[in-house]
């Protein structure tokens, strides 16, 4: 019922804060207030031939990183070859710090950084939700998860601190300290 009054609603029915400029400014801006760097990201898309879901997984990460900023970002070889132009949408955003990783569990094996982004795929790993929320202890760190199983929003749910957002298909946890840990389903 949520998600067929969600477009109704313009963000109305989210109490937190940040939640609030989320949904206003990264799922629901709309084209009319689009980012310079969408356009040329619309373009690539066109040329590569890529679907719809991969180009607004771009977009989302460009729209996200103006309003919670990220330093470094890890990306899985995995999630790169699902969405090639999650790279493009970072270094659009200004990011320099961008690693791709061969593995998931690679990324684990790294230290992370306050106000770092990872980006994997559930798909074809054997991650344990652990795993792939180990970095998520550092407030400002972000993780997205392309694909991502069933019930996992629910089981980071447990965590403190986290805002995640949950789609159909994907997942969006950040770490916001100070702050109650809040689901929304959303379509992102």
């Amino acid at each position: 019922m949520w998600l067929k009054r969600w477009r109704n609603t313009h963000g109305f029915g989210v109490h937190s804060p940040f939640g609030f400029q989320f949904t206003q400014r990264v799922v629901n801006l709309g084209k009319k207030y689009s980012f310079y760097a969408e356009e040329e990201l619309r373009n690539q898309a066109a040329h590569l031939n890529l679907n719809r879901s991969a180009l607004n997984d771009a977009v989302m990460l460009l729209r996200l990183n103006a309003l919670s900023p990220v330093s470094a970002a890890r990306i899985s070889r995995q999630a790169k070859e699902i969405s090639p132009l999650i790279t493009e949408a970072w270094r659009a955003a200004g990011l320099t710090d961008i690693n791709i990783v061969d593995s998931p569990e690679d990324i684990i094996v790294n230290k992370f950084s306050q106000n770092s982004a990872t980006i994997l795929t559930a798909v074809g790993s054997e991650l344990t939700l652990e795993d792939m929320t180990c970095h998520l202890t550092i407030p400002g760190n972000t993780l997205f998860i392309i694909d991502a199983p069933r019930g996992v929003s629910r089981q980071l749910l447990q965590n403190e601190n986290l805002l995640i957002i949950s789609g159909p298909k994907n997942l969006l946890a950040i770490r916001r300290p100070q702050m109650q840990s809040l689901l929304y389903h959303m379509h992102i």
